[in-house]
């Protein structure tokens, strides 16, 4: 079964999954909201169910830019609120998942002008 569900009201959703996949998503709030989700995500996996999202890298091309309002987190100039990751920031905010990997990628993008956005892949079993 596939649910397609809002990452922020995790909590409605009855039952519990082998796997929650989130792309390129958790990165876009603020630290309080990304522990939310977190716990949330852990409370409807099942007893060896798998956390596999992508996050933005600290070491992105967008990284510093817009206006700082946590740390390693900006508002840019789209009014978007960007969190970018660390190996050591995401082992603190998945302190309560086992980390299975870890993976740094790089993704050509083409919005006006050619560059490269650098992101995490983390997957991560419940504990």
């Amino acid at each position: 079964e596939y649910i397609n569900a809002d990452i922020r009201n995790l909590s409605s959703i009855n039952g519990t999954f082998d796997i929650i996949f989130g792309n390129f998503i958790l990165h876009l709030f603020n630290e309080k909201e990304r522990k939310k989700i977190l716990d949330e995500c852990n409370k409807i996996l099942s007893k060896n169910g798998i956390l596999a999202v992508s996050v933005a890298a600290k070491q992105d091309v967008d990284y510093g830019h817009g206006q700082k309002i946590e740390t390693d987190t900006f508002l840019n100039t789209r009014g978007v609120t960007k969190h970018y990751y660390s190996e050591e920031s995401i082992r603190e905010e998945f302190e309560n998942y086992k980390l299975m990997d870890v993976i740094l990628l790089k993704e050509k993008h083409d919005h006006g002008t050619l560059h490269i956005h650098t992101s995490y892949l983390i997957l991560a079993k419940k504990k």
